[in-house]
């Protein structure tokens, strides 16, 4: 039984999965949720949200489901020939609830089994209030009286009302696991599994990359990548509008562009370039959650510094980043996770859908004649301060004054983007994620939803990406783990010592650097030496 609240999902998958139920009675899952409007329109068959929206509760909006066609209705059908009642916690409109004639096709249609199927329904809507509405923590007196009548039918259970078990016992008589049983067992953590899991899986992703020719690495990384990103490929960007406020008072352009990456997906960016060079000027493309005006904010003085130096700076604002975020708030409940769990329900990520926005932008910037496109630099960067190394980070949820989240977009990206653009010539990268397995290595993580790549330890890890730009210029600073505490340095270095073995090997050792944050001056010297020359590093 998957009560209320969020028990009926997971019913409802582990029916569907486990033929050994004989019984499931999943609660608001396949059909009309609490959220639905009661009752329904008469021509719900057409407009029902079959496949409903993301949000942070993944068994409700599971990965690949739009995609790959296994909607909820589909896994509570599923369950057939085995019993199920269809149960709702509020008002249930039977008469045009298309999930509900779905399931009686199923059983008594393809299966001949009319009675092995069964329903429940409660009362009111969820705006009511007890007594207006059959609000419940778990199965309600209300919703109990048609279940005990299919247990009775289908199992001879004898159930009602009157039968129904009230002993309640103190919770040291509901201890399954004692001391004992655990000395024997040694149970671990399910977090101490799944990292060591995805350890032994980047290793092995590690270990047939090593067996590959040098020429072959790289595209079957980029391969690699792609089947968890999804679709990473570009389309023909087309320039909206452009403006441009010449001369400034100190000498640089401002352009003012707003670039179609795909259909329907508008990039807003500046363009700022010294307006007394002639001469084709290298590009830094700075991307970052806090978009443009988090860096024209942030980080002037690195801004001023390449501006000076004769390198023009891009700041666009991705999909969902700066002015085009969804609003305020990076948690569980924000719009932002709602978003990227729906990419992922439709089998993509929100990385790799901005990665192909990055990837767009590159291929506008290499048209311009002011532009020199033998020589970009990427800079990632975040704005999240990180969480104090002292500070207790196993905090329940919706505490006020909760740990931060980290914001590693901007860096991640940068690796990704010159994987998969050659000619990108250096990545430089502040406070960005140490790897996806350090989200692993404890029950709580503090990153937001819309980073997450679900599998990428099969491909690897941030280190290996690293790697696979050897001899190109790389530089990494204040990376963070995955509760969003700064990486102590021997953890930096012991995580990326197969990138450090890529530079030793291909004789560029001082081309990779990992250190502490450095300051305004030394960031912008370090991309604008990257810049230097005319011949790109191969």
């Amino acid at each position: 039984m998957g009560s209320v609240a969020g028990g009926g999902d997971p019913a409802a998958i582990a029916a569907s999965l486990d033929e050994r139920i004989t019984a499931a009675v999943p609660f608001n899952f396949g059909g009309p949720q609490p959220e639905t409007p009661y009752p329904l329109p008469p021509d719900a068959e057409n407009a029902f949200e079959y496949a409903d929206s993301g949000s942070w509760e993944s068994t409700r909006n599971l990965r690949l489901s739009c995609r790959d066609g296994f909607l909820p209705w589909v896994i509570v059908g599923s369950i057939a020939p085995r019993y199920l009642i269809y149960a709702h916690e509020f008002s249930w409109d039977r008469e045009h609830d298309p999930v509900w004639r779905r399931l009686r096709r199923i059983y008594a249609g393809f299966y001949g089994l009319p009675d092995s199927l069964d329903y429940t329904t409660g009362f009111g809507v969820l705006q009511g209030r007890p007594p207006q509405a059959s609000h419940c923590n778990n199965i309600g007196a209300t919703h109990r009286e048609r279940i005990h009548a299919a247990l009775k039918r289908w199992f001879q259970i004898p159930s009602g009302p009157s039968e129904e078990y009230q002993k309640r016992l103190p919770p040291e008589d509901l201890i399954c696991l004692g001391d004992e049983l655990i000395r024997e067992l040694k149970p671990q953590n399910l977090h101490t599994l799944i990292c060591r899991l995805g350890h032994e899986r980047a290793l092995l992703s590690r270990a047939e990359l090593g067996r590959l020719k040098a020429e072959q690495r790289l595209g079957r990384l980029q391969a690699k990548w792609e089947s968890v990103l999804g679709p990473v490929q570009p389309g023909p960007p087309r320039t909206l509008s452009a403006r441009r406020h010449a001369d400034g008072p100190d000498g640089f352009d401002t352009e003012q562009i707003a670039l179609e990456t795909e259909p329907g997906i508008t990039i807003p960016l500046l363009i700022l370039k010294s307006s007394r060079l002639k001469t084709p000027r290298p590009v830094v493309l700075a991307l970052g959650q806090a978009g443009k005006a988090g860096f024209l904010l942030e980080r002037s003085g690195v801004i001023a510094g390449l501006l000076r130096g004769g390198a023009a700076v891009c700041l666009p604002d991705l999909r969902g980043t700066g002015e085009t975020s969804s609003g305020a708030g990076r948690g569980r409940e924000s719009a932002d996770a709602a978003i990227s769990s729906t990419a992922l329900m439709l089998g993509e990520t929100l990385v790799g859908a901005r990665l192909r926005d990055v990837r767009g932008l590159l291929r506008y910037l290499r048209t311009r004649s002011d532009l020199d496109a033998r020589r970009i630099a990427v800079w990632g960067d975040s704005l999240a301060a990180a969480n104090a190394p002292d500070r207790d980070l196993r905090i329940p949820y919706g505490i006020q004054g909760a740990p931060s989240i980290s914001e590693p977009l901007g860096g991640l990206l940068g690796l990704l983007t010159a994987v998969y653009e050659m000619d990108v010539r250096a990545v430089y990268a502040r406070g960005g994620l140490i790897g996806f397995a350090s989200v692993l290595q404890d029950q709580f993580c503090y990153l937001p939803h819309d980073v997450v790549i679900p599998g990428v330890l099969n491909t690897g890890d941030l280190c290996d990406l690293a790697a696979a730009l050897a001899p190109r210029m790389v530089r990494l600073e204040g990376l963070v783990d995955g509760l969003n505490r700064r990486a102590p340095r021997n953890a930096v270095e012991s995580e990326y010592k197969a990138a450090r073995r890529a530079y030793t090997q291909a004789h560029a050792s001082a081309n990779f650097v990992l250190g502490d944050p450095a300051d305004d001056s030394a960031a912008a010297q370090w991309l604008l030496k990257s810049l230097s020359g005319s011949e790109r590093v191969r």
